[in-house]
């Protein structure tokens, strides 16, 4: 019983989505503390499971509310199958929600202001009466935006973002514009069928991939452009090219039986790789 519950959680949650957030989180992290290194080990640890706890509640307010679009699409979704209540649901989502924010409290304000832009996003964009995902191109936009903040989230545990970091925020900003337009084009032709407009539904799935393709090799030239200008070490840049290539080595590695787990925790790993690896 208490094993399929937590399987519920982890589904409701979607652990393995958040993967991404919590890697363009990491390497603003890293790039903070290369930069003013003021911070400690503990803080940032206390910073890991705030923005994880707020990730868990962006993924789940987001299945809460799209549970019979979900099901509808096919998609296995833990409230369309039985696993949790609606009620259930609800409560497990408001409970990561205020635990992550107070976890954001004890880190800093700055912090915790730039997870409340995270929390109220993730809120406008699928709950009632806003929910801004209906309309286009808002939703990916919002989306995007999201993700603009993500590195400034990692770098405001250490302090408060200079206009370099808000410049080098376009790597992780990229690789996560690449994340959402690769999920537009999977989801073309039911959102097409449906009558949602995406980028994929307007301008073609295959041409979003494409683009989704050449966002990622844009991220990557932009991380070795920065490691040869000096604005990056190339302890930062070694990681900052790992999250970049991390979506498609995950990928490879579902193929691998004793790799499976990757796609739960690879995220987790790049930032404790920011927190742990010795610059060089």
């Amino acid at each position: 019983m208490l094993r399929s519950r937590m399987g519920a959680l982890v589904k409701l949650y979607d652990v393995p989505a958040s993967q991404l957030w919590i890697g363009a989180v990491a390497i603003g992290l890293r790039y903070a503390d290369e930069n003013a290194p003021t911070g400690t080990a503990l803080t940032a640890i206390v910073a890991l499971l705030a923005i994880s706890f707020v990730f868990f509640y962006l993924m789940g307010v987001n299945d809460y509310f799209d549970a019979d679009i979900d099901a509808t699409k096919g998609e296995r979704s833990v409230l369309a199958g039985g696993e949790l209540t609606r009620r259930s649901a609800k409560l497990a989502v408001s409970l990561v929600a205020c635990i992550g924010l107070v976890l954001a409290f004890f880190v800093s304000l700055r912090f915790l202001a730039f997870s409340l832009v995270i929390f109220a996003l993730s809120t406008f964009y699928s709950a009632p009466p806003v929910r801004y995902k209906r309309f286009y191109p808002i939703s990916t936009l919002g989306e995007l935006a999201g993700a603009f903040v993500l590195f400034l989230l990692g770098y405001s545990v250490i302090g408060l973002p200079t206009v370099t970091a808000v410049f080098i925020s376009t790597v992780t900003t990229l690789v996560a514009a690449s994340a959402r337009l690769k999920q537009e084009a999977r989801n073309a032709e039911f959102d097409s069928r449906t009558g949602k407009m995406t980028f994929a539904v307007v301008h073609g799935a295959d041409s979003v991939r494409t683009v989704s393709r050449a966002l990622l090799v844009l991220a990557f030239v932009e991380v070795v452009g920065l490691r040869v200008v000096g604005l990056l070490s190339s302890s930062t840049a070694a990681l900052a090219g790992l999250f970049v290539l991390a979506p498609i080595l995950v990928k490879q590695a579902q193929d691998r039986r004793y790799l499976r787990m990757s796609g739960l925790l690879w995220g987790f790993g790049i930032y404790l790789l920011a927190v742990f690896l010795p610059r060089f």
